[in-house]
């Protein structure tokens, strides 16, 4: 059904055909949060007494960013029904990659008990797809950032990887569950790896949960403390791995090897404002959590264009997403790019970016997500062993180009011309501006430079206490870049080949 004909006859007939019956879930769900919210001031000054239904919801509620909500936020401790009428528990921490402020996402006892359930379902989802897990008996490893900290006022607060593992002792046995609380919580890296060494090498752990890119380094030094070949030294069992915050795809080869065997991958799409969708099928795309988190959409091409239901969304369609949420975050615009692979038997899609970051070097403006998009295109075609990318513009032989810095494993195993001539191609198939330009000469062909790995690892050591290990990759210019690189300290520095002068080795030629 286009998204156009979503009006009179032709809209019932749309939600006929709804897999899953997602719009009837959703209709119910608007009802129950409306109903919940009542008496509110977010209510009150959303207009929702003049919102009956999820179709008018969708059309009529306004999307509005964190500034808005921001306001509501900064008197929750001292002024009741804001934005809900139950007890605040929490305060998620969030720290963008793109220089947005910080946020702080408020968790009232609703929003616990969905992310609770949301756990449990994982826990369920995981005993199905593998042979040798039993939530209720089976060992995990889950890491996260530093639990929780309420060092700044009464309502605790931790990062989002934090709270999860804080919110899994209440869904499963703590003797099952590791690294511990305490060895979480210690401060300094050197001692926190040796506890979690310690805690970890004689169990049957049989599930690895986190980051993909915080995990690479936790197995890492795991098996680098303990002088094993791979894990299945001392973990025999282990099946799963669940994993959230980035795309797993550029790290699944390294987790497999450090594992010791390929792994089940189960995909969890979790932000501090909700948790968004899972891996519930064989197929490794995600499906929404339509019955705990309200949706609507906009067309990545349109985003102020008109709203859309989640019946009205199509097979290979670009959205951007936005969430309805029990902690009186009515409509908020979570600014993720996500593109649909499916709608039967069940509407199923892949996170391909974000909104609003974007780099031009002349007057062009190439997006987040063709970046990302191009970048991962190149991974696949020349079997990249890719760890993390830097782009920031730049010049080739007089012309504005991008430049990128691909951190890689086995660094020197392919041509830096090649790599150059891929990630062109598809821009060019990407971003119809870019490719205009480059055809006239006025932006130049890509200058690449690659450096072995160990760069994200510094980083992760860093900042270990923050909440996901998420490297910024876009930058305005070289020294923005050179300066991001540059606090981490001159060892860092060193790795990355910049040199006493702060310069990225230069591509052939």
């Amino acid at each position: 059904m286009s998204a156009k004909d979503t009006t009179g006859a032709n809209e019932s007939l749309s939600r006929r055909g709804d897999p899953g019956g997602s719009f009837d879930i959703q209709s119910g769900l608007y009802k129950k949060m409306k109903q919940a919210l009542n008496g509110t001031k977010i209510y009150q000054d959303m207009g929702l007494d003049q919102v009956n239904t999820y179709e008018e919801y969708v059309r009529t509620v306004p999307a509005r960013d964190y500034k808005f909500y921001e306001k509501y936020v900064k008197e929750l401790e001292t002024t009741p029904n804001l934005l809900f009428k139950d007890e605040l528990r929490y305060y998620a921490l969030s720290t963008g990659t793109s220089g947005h402020f910080n946020k702080e996402i408020p968790y009232n006892s609703a929003m616990l008990g969905l992310f609770l359930g949301f756990q449990k379902e994982i826990g369920e989802i995981v005993h199905a797809q593998a042979t040798g897990v039993n939530p209720a008996t089976s060992m995990q490893f889950t890491y996260g950032s530093q639990l929780i900290s309420n060092d700044t006022g009464s309502i605790p607060r931790g990062y989002i990887s934090g709270l999860m593992a804080a919110f899994a002792s209440n869904n499963f046995k703590s003797n099952l569950l590791f690294p511990s609380i305490a060895a979480l919580r210690i401060p300094a890296w050197t001692e926190k790896m040796a506890a979690i060494v310690e805690e970890v090498k004689d169990k049957d752990i049989r599930v690895i949960s986190g980051v993909p890119s915080y995990l690479i380094n936790i197995l890492e030094e795991i098996t680098g403390r303990l002088k094993i070949k791979n894990l299945r030294e001392i973990w025999p069992n282990l099946e799963v791995c669940c994993y959230s915050g980035t795309p797993v795809r550029n790290c699944r080869k390294r987790i497999d090897e450090l594992a010791g065997l390929p792994l089940k991958y189960i995909g969890i799409y979790l932000a501090s404002e909700a948790p968004l969708g899972l891996t519930r099928t064989a197929s490794s795309d995600l499906s929404f959590n339509t019955g705990s988190i309200l949706y609507s959409f906009n067309r990545f091409d349109e985003p102020h264009g008109k709203m859309l239901g989640i019946q009205e969304l199509e097979p290979g369609g670009e959205y951007l997403v936005n969430i309805g949420t029990p902690n009186g975050f009515i409509k908020y615009a979570l600014n993720d790019v996500i593109r649909i692979t499916k709608i039967t038997p069940e509407t199923e899609f892949q996170v391909i970016g974000r909104k609003g970051i974007a780099i031009s070097v002349s007057s062009e403006k190439v997006t987040f997500v063709a970046i990302n998009s191009a970048i991962s295109e190149t991974e696949k075609k020349l079997n990249l062993p890719l760890r993390h990318y830097f782009i920031y513009p730049s010049q080739n032989n007089n012309a504005p180009c991008y430049e990128w810095v691909l951190i890689c494993d086995n660094s020197g195993n392919i041509p830096v011309e090649i790599i150059s001539r891929t990630i062109d191609q598809q821009l060019m198939a990407l971003a119809p501006p870019y490719k205009d330009l480059r055809a006239v000469g006025m932006i130049g062909a890509p200058v690449v430079a690659v450096i072995p790995a160990g760069l994200e690892k510094d980083y992760f050591e860093k900042f270990n206490q923050k909440g996901q290990m998420k490297m910024k990759s876009v930058f305005d210019s070289k020294s923005s870049f050179l300066a991001f690189i540059q606090q981490l300290g001159p060892e860092a520095v060193e790795k990355a080949g910049l040199g006493e002068q702060g310069r990225v080795p230069a591509s052939d030629k």
